[in-house]
């Protein structure tokens, strides 16, 4: 292991830790490269992102920036779902990143939920987890690491 690749897994378990033991924050979960294709299917109350080309591995430096960027996703209002909600506090979801390419672009999907109880699903760090009506307690959005910005938010339906 290279001390950049030893720093990089440091620097993520130290922010999983954060977001662990600060009550402020769930905790978030790095998807899979080959999980990618996963967010192609319908979301049960809402849609994917239809055009992935392939998946990406994210890596410590993108995770942090993402993180420091989230407060920005409320200002967004959704697109799908129950149009036009806001996401007034996106970092107390659980919160999956998948790391995707869009017609040559890395970007990364956000998949966030809310859990009754506050105990996601076991399979929650491997798998993509769907939940079906729920409003605004189960979105997505997009990240563009190069911009740091947020586009595309879009939420559950009520059922």
């Amino acid at each position: 292991m290279t001390i950049k690749s030893a720093a990089r897994t440091i620097l993520a378990f130290s922010i999983t830790s954060v977001s662990l033991l600060c009550g402020a924050q769930r905790p978030f979960s790095v998807m899979p490269e080959n999980a990618a294709k996963q967010i192609t299917e319908y979301l049960c109350s809402r849609e994917g992102v239809a055009s992935v080309d392939g998946g990406w591995k994210l890596d410590a430096a993108i995770v942090s920036r993402l993180e420091r960027d989230l407060k920005q996703i409320s200002k967004l209002k959704s697109k799908d779902g129950m149009i036009g909600v806001r996401i007034r506090h996106p970092e107390s979801y659980f919160r999956q990143y998948f790391g995707i390419i869009v017609a040559g672009r890395k970007l990364v999907f956000i998949n966030a939920f809310a859990e009754e109880g506050g105990n996601p699903p076991s399979f929650w760090q491997d798998q993509l987890v769907s939940i079906c009506d729920g409003g605004f307690g189960s979105w997505g959005v997009l990240y563009d690491p190069t911009e740091g910005t947020f586009s595309d938010l879009r939420t559950n339906g009520i059922g």
